[in-house]
């Protein structure tokens, strides 16, 4: 194909029936099958679809890559592609990959998001910090809602004045008449602690 009396010739190559290629030791086919052309390349994971009007560039890269090209003429084997390709087309939705191709693509994922582990690692790991960071903010929903209704009940008690003994002292006699006397911030505290504590109201 590369040969001068070939390029001479001037032949279209959606004329011919199959190309063998080869770089240094590595061999592969292109070839018609039906009315369509395959790349038959071991190194991919399936035969790719070749179009009639991609067929010519995709020659020409591999020429420019180093490949050597033959034109395979006269009588080809019969095979069961063959003969069901010449009664349907096929399309094809995804290009077959190079082998291994996946594998790398895992392991790079990998190493750019941790070396010390893998990707499956990785994403539980992920998933455990989220599950983390929810209960995080539920308990402090909890106990920012338990400081709320303790401030509730300490201002309750607060507004109940004299009438509540957890708010008030006990009576006491000074220069023969009787009077309430209003607790220290400290011992107003102290009460109020029991109370919480012991669910029951402070004795006198």
């Amino acid at each position: 194909f590369n040969s001068r009396e070939y390029q001479q010739l001037r032949i279209d190559p959606i004329h011919e029936k199959a190309f063998i290629c080869n770089y240094k030791e590595h061999w592969f086919t292109v070839r018609k099958l039906g009315q369509q052309w395959f790349n038959l390349n071991s190194l991919l994971t399936g035969p790719e679809l070749i179009s009639d009007t991609y067929l010519a560039l995709f020659l020409a890269q591999l020429q420019q890559e180093g490949y050597s090209i033959f034109v395979i003429r006269g009588s080809l084997p019969e095979c069961e592609a063959d003969q069901i390709l010449r009664i349907m087309r096929v399309e094809q939705q995804q290009r077959p990959k190079l082998i291994g191709e996946d594998e790398a693509q895992r392991m790079s994922v990998q190493q750019t998001s941790d070396p010390g582990h893998t990707a499956d690692e990785v994403l539980l790991d992920e998933d455990e910090e989220e599950i983390g960071k929810a209960l995080a903010l539920s308990r402090q929903g909890m106990e920012v809602e338990d400081e709320e209704a303790d401030l509730r009940r300490a201002i309750q008690l607060s507004m109940q004045g004299g009438s509540d003994p957890a708010v008030t002292a006990g009576s006491s006699q000074e220069s023969g008449g009787s009077e309430e006397q209003a607790l220290t911030a400290e011992e107003l505290r102290r009460r109020r602690q029991a109370y919480f504590d012991s669910g029951t109201k402070p004795s006198q």
